[in-house]
């Protein structure tokens, strides 16, 4: 389809539009008050019919065509049977595309149906719908930039349009619809975005189902499998996820058969069990805390009460193992639009079964999670934090600015449907002031109060600095302020936490690489069964020798860790007995020994014992025998190198005294040409106040002599207050001014992305600090407090160093600095005018001057390097020295090797006269373009084509005269012009 719109009869849209029904009726005979009409009342007299056009026209639209019975007919219309859903509820529409940015319309055809909960009610009459892409319909995915060309995608499989509901004017309840604003659940997803978490894309758009404007919605992705590997890569069968629906239900997303009919995933499972053992480390194999306690502070601090109980959506990749991410979904019921308003609501009392407040409620328990909750708290609802006033309001302000406009459209079309005189943008402006006025300037002390009271925030401030981060001169004097009446203030420069949590990180070592060790070869079994693994088995008859026991059947891997060779082992037994004494000294460091670790080198496997019982075992058979076998390899690189492994389980079996560590290593063949065991043993401390090596005391302001992130915490009293941390950035910050993408390698020749890479240059006089910065399209990196680059000098960055890689068909990059502004986004291409080589074809795309900070969009500012795989850290230009300009810049020797073809556009009856021209590729400081005329006194410069259509020549650049008419009599005429730069 391709529908029409004329805003003179959008504004008249009658009661009863012909041929649609009135009321309307459902399957069930219940008639449902409808509403088509544009309120007389408000257009024409509230906002005037220009101001309204204007409001049609002020975000984008989406025009729903389908078959009038797939909406209203009483027994298959879902418009007035709601409550239907599953595919057969499904109908099939056209969609439509209109007045979107970066894109011209167009039109797919898909598949609608009804989305929501409480939206479906029929007292509501502006329902939520879901439109899906499948393969019955058309393309089964939907490829156009519905949120700008600046999104992470702009492929689609399905999409929710959201009416408003509980947060419009069409809800019957008078306290939602006075306080309506449309953005509350928006805001929740910027605001976690904010908070550094990914979310799904969303925006407003008007909505017309066959030409009847059906008001403004809520355009927004659907959280599903396809939607994760879309954004976070994979199949969809690598992901898997959940929903929390109305009354603490669990819905599967993409589950095995056993997971949906007991209504959980194992991996959410595992999560709870572990959370009721007090497993925190179990806990953590599925949830990233960082991320987890974001999400609860979020909901907790905006009081959101229709959460967690219901609309919880999280997602997590599989293959290979990956953690759950949580996602912001219908979160309209909270703060001023809940219940009577209450900026006191409090939301922390909730412990759902099998949701999220029931981890955290159980993992509060712990004094670490305790303490990282308060951590987050600190650092999201003060200073420049997401959640604090400023920052909070200013989201709520750019979001309601977005519609302002397009909401006039919305009153005239349902603003009369709860209330006369209808609500309009005076009732909505109303609403908006209340929360900048009491909801962000109160909010944040009152739910820190909440969190105080339920032990989950100390009563212990965090110090502050006299300038929180940011930009600040060389040797800057930064103060520490204690707001405590008394207590020690502790920091770091080094970025780590001046609190060592209850296990130190600090090992200790029981038994070093190079310690003294009993062995034993066995030709025949002599009837030890594990007895010799036991403290008092007498071994003197046994060889002594050295930790770090082994062969090597000729020179190889493990020469430099063998320090007792046995190569009569080979031939007679694939198993070697060995015991390792060690000591411990006293009851005190008994009682200090938190976690014990065994690090070991081995090949191919092992079991361990401590003191007579089983501490682990790496490819072990079971039982152990006399000459018992690895039951599996262990690669020569991977066993040169020590594997950690936490024993803490075998802490109870240590004795003061003397104490064994006794292995049994194993090959997998008694004819194995190489054997490695070479175990070191050590554990870590309770420390008795948790203050770090690296933590140093406050008494005078710090020198800040280069950038990084400074670190304090107050402890008083055995407790220690939330962290504040600031990222300092000393001398010149990377910026627009002085920082450029400089050369991109986005398809190597071959099959591998292995050798693609990203430049930097430095293109001011002084050095500067990329602390901070930030790729955040299509390749994901973040600079550390340590990197920076000297006036002039070249980094590059490759596949093993960031996130995703280059596509080779061209994508939008964006850099931002350490604030979040733009230093550079732009989007390459492989296709003209950009030169098409660089497409795996060898050479590298490479930018003209990078130091004249051209517009990298414009496919003019770029080159392929004259060689294949670019210049990385280098630059390929040459360097102008004087002489004919003409020659060093095409090398010419003063012929003109120009190229002209004229091709013809029979749509437009127009003519273009394309001239290509061979150039010197590396001469970067000269201007190359071609001028045209038909005259010979008025010349306009060309359209910049890149490479030639018709030219294997990879140094040819081509440009097209402006159309002339076909019908035009006389000549076209080119002049190459050539300048320096």
């Amino acid at each position: 389809t391709q529908t029409y719109l004329f805003l003179s009869d959008i504004l008249n849209q009658p009661r009863i539009p012909e041929g649609y029904p009135l009321p309307w009726v459902g399957r069930n005979g219940q008639a449902i008050g409808g509403d088509y009409e544009m309120d007389p009342n408000v257009v024409g007299k509230l906002y005037s019919r220009e101001e309204l056009s204007e409001a049609l026209l002020d975000i984008p639209t989406i025009s729903i065509v389908t078959n009038k019975e797939n909406l209203f007919d009483s027994q298959f219309g879902i418009q007035v049977n709601p409550r239907d859903s599953g595919i057969n509820s499904e109908r099939e529409i056209s969609v439509e595309f209109i007045n979107f940015e970066d894109s011209p319309n167009t039109q797919e055809d898909a598949g609608m149906r009804m989305n929501g909960n409480a939206s479906r009610l029929v007292s509501r009459p502006k329902h939520n719908f879901r439109v899906i892409f499948r393969d019955d319909y058309g393309d089964g995915t939907l490829k156009y930039p519905l949120f700008g060309e600046d999104a992470v995608t702009d492929r689609f499989n399905s999409f929710i349009l959201r009416g408003g509901n509980g947060n419009s004017w069409i809800h019957p309840s008078k306290n939602v619809y006075e306080n309506a604003m449309y953005i509350r659940d928006q805001w929740f997803r910027d605001a976690h975005q904010l908070m550094g978490y990914p979310e799904a894309l969303q925006r407003e758009v008007h909505v017309y189902f066959n030409g009847l404007y059906w008001g403004m919605h809520h355009l927004f992705e659907r959280i599903e499998e396809e939607w994760s590997a879309e954004r976070f890569g994979g199949k969809k069968e690598e992901w898997e996820g959940f929903r929390i629906v109305a009354g603490n239900k669990i819905e599967i997303i993409n589950g095995t058969t056993e997971e949906v009919q007991k209504g959980i995933h194992d991996s959410w499972q595992a999560v709870l069990e572990a959370a009721s053992n007090g497993n925190l480390e179990g806990v953590k194999e599925y949830l990233d805390l960082h991320s987890f306690i974001d999400y609860l502070i979020l909901n907790f601090q905006a009081g959101n009460s229709d959460w967690d109980q219901n609309n919880v959506r999280a997602m997590r990749r599989v293959s290979p193992p990956g953690k759950f991410m949580f996602f912001c979904h219908d979160s309209e019921r909270a703060g001023f639009n809940v219940g009577s308003p209450n900026v006191a609501i409090d939301v922390t009392n909730k412990n759902n079964a099998k949701a999220p407040t029931a981890i955290h409620s159980l993992l509060v328990k712990d004094p670490e999670y305790r303490l990282l909750f308060a951590d987050r708290v600190r650092l999201h609802l003060f200073n420049d934090g997401a959640l604090t006033p400023l920052n909070g309001a200013a989201l709520w302000r750019k979001r309601s600015e977005g519609i302002r406009n397009a909401l006039k459209a919305e009153s005239a079309r349902w603003g009369d449907y709860r209330k006369e005189p209808p609500l309009d943008l005076e009732d909505w402006q109303g609403a908006l002031n209340r929360e900048y006025n009491q909801w962000f300037p109160k909010r944040n002390p009152i739910v820190i109060n909440q969190f105080r009271s339920r032990g989950w925030y100390p009563n212990i401030e965090s110090p502050d600095f006299s300038q929180h981060g940011g930009q600040v001169t060389s040797n800057y004097s930064l103060s520490i302020k204690n707001p405590n009446t008394d207590g020690t203030v502790f920091y770091t420069l080094d970025g780590t936490d001046p609190r060592i949590p209850t296990m130190s990180s600090e090992d200790i070592e029981l038994i070093s690489e190079k310690a003294s060790a009993k062995i034993l070869i066995q030709s025949e079994d002599s009837g030890l069964d594990l007895n010799w693994t036991g403290l008092n088995f007498e071994d003197s008859s046994w060889q002594s020798g050295q930790n770090g026991i082994g062969f090597e059947r000729i020179a190889g891997d493990f020469d430099d860790s063998i320090n007792f060779p046995i190569l009569e082992m080979r031939g007679k037994n694939s198993s070697c007995l060995i015991r390792i004494p060690f000591e411990i000294s006293d009851k005190e460091t008994l009682n200090q020994i938190a976690s014990l670790k065994l690090h070991i080198k081995y090949d191919d496997g092992f079991a361990a014992f401590i003191n007579g019982k089983f501490a682990i075992g790496k490819n072990s058979p079971d039982p152990l025998l006399w000459n018992s076998r690895a039951t599996k390899s262990h690669p020569d690189q991977l066993a040169m190198e020590y594997e950690s492994i936490d024993i803490s389980k075998i802490i109870p079996e240590l004795f003061i005294g003397k104490n064994i560590l006794a292995i049994q290593g194993m090959n997998t063949s008694r004819a194995g040409s190489d054997f490695l065991i070479s175990p070191k043993l050590s554990y870590e401390t309770r420390s008795s106040i948790g203050v770090s090596n690296s933590a140093i005391t406050y008494s005078t302001p710090i020198t800040l002599s280069s950038s990084g992130t400074v670190k304090a915490r107050v402890l008083k009293e055995g407790t220690w207050s939330p962290i504040n941390e600031a990222k300092f950035i000393v001398g010149s910050p990377a910026n627009s001014d002085n920082l450029v993408i400089s050369e991109l390698l986005y398809n190597p020749r071959g099959n591998s992305e292995e050798n693609e890479f990203i430049e930097l240059m430095n293109i001011s006089d002084q050095r500067i600090e990329l602390s901070g910065v930030q790729f955040t399209n299509g390749i994901r990196y973040t600079f550390k407090d340590d990197e920076r680059l000297e006036p002039l000098q070249r980094l590059v960055l490759t596949p093993s160093d960031y996130e995703g890689q280059l596509d080779n068909g061209g994508e939008r990059i964006t850099l931002i600095d350490a604030d979040g502004k733009t230093i550079e986004s732009f989007r390459y291409n492989d296709k003209a005018p950009w030169f098409e080589s660089p497409d795996g074809e060898g050479p590298s795309l490479v930018r003209i001057s990078p130091e004249k900070a051209s517009d990298p969009d414009m496919a003019s500012s770029w080159r392929p390097s004259t060689t294949d795989n670019g210049n990385p850290g280098t630059s390929d230009a040459y360097s102008y020295e004087g002489g004919e300009l003409l020659d060093y810049a095409i090398n010419a020797n003063r012929k003109l090797p120009i190229r002209y073809e004229f091709i013809k556009d029979l749509n437009n009856d127009t003519t273009s006269l394309i001239c290509s021209i061979s150039r010197n590729l590396g001469a970067d400081d000269v201007l190359i373009t071609m001028e045209f005329s038909t005259n010979l006194n008025d010349w306009d410069e060309g359209i910049f084509l890149s490479d030639s259509l018709n030219s294997s020549d990879k140094n040819e650049i081509s440009w097209k005269s402006h159309p002339i008419s076909i019908n035009s009599p006389g000549k076209q005429f080119a002049r190459l012009k050539i300048s320096t730069r």
